[in-house]
Parts: structure tokens; sequence; C-alpha cells
């Protein structure tokens, strides 16, 4: 499952996850906390272009 791009996740990579034990529940987990820190990643930059524009 791509972390990068969640919504490109496909049968095949969810397939793998569960092969290698991963449970449905720890699969969404993993994609909340992808999702997390992207979004935390575009604040931190958001803040850092608004502090050079001051």
């Amino acid at each position: 499952m791509p972390t990068c791009r969640p919504r490109t996740a496909t049968r095949n990579g969810i397939e793998k996850l569960y092969k290698a034990g991963v449970s449905d529940a720890d699969i969404v987990r993993l994609a909340e906390l992808a999702a997390f820190v992207g979004y935390q990643t575009g604040v931190v930059a958001s803040l850092r272009l608004m502090e050079e524009v001051q």
C-alpha cells in the first residue's frame, strides 16, 4: 500500500499485507497514520511559507 498515495492502494497490495499477518484493523490504522503524517507535512510546509513571507 503506497504511503504517499493511499487512494492508489490495490487489492493486490492489501493481499500482501494480509499475507504478512496484518489485520483489517491494522490496515485501517496504517492508512490513517499515513493520512495524518501527510496532513502534518502540509501544515509544516504551510507554516514555513508563512514564516518566509513575514
